[in-house]
């Protein structure tokens, strides 16, 4: 399984996924070190103002966190 999300984050960010790998004591494949990224979908490019990282004050106004509870879960585990 580890091996498995390893690949899936080379897809995604090969740093990232050489950083979990080396954790894990994992080696890349040279597939997995020769991935390219795949192309923009229909044309769309990043866009700086849906980024976490374009706020520069690191101002948190205005974001909404969801917390998923279920029965299960006690009422002091919310706290």
């Amino acid at each position: 399984i580890r091996e498995r999300v390893v690949d899936q984050l080379a897809h995604i960010d090969l740093t990232l996924a050489q950083a979990v790998a080396k954790n894990l004591g994992i080696e890349l494949t040279d597939d997995q070190l020769n991935i390219t990224p795949p192309p923009d979908v229909n044309g769309l490019k990043k866009d700086p103002s849906l980024s976490l990282y374009a706020i520069p004050d690191g101002d948190v106004k205005g974001r909404v966190v969801a917390i998923l509870l279920n029965d299960e879960v006690r009422s002091e585990e919310r706290r």
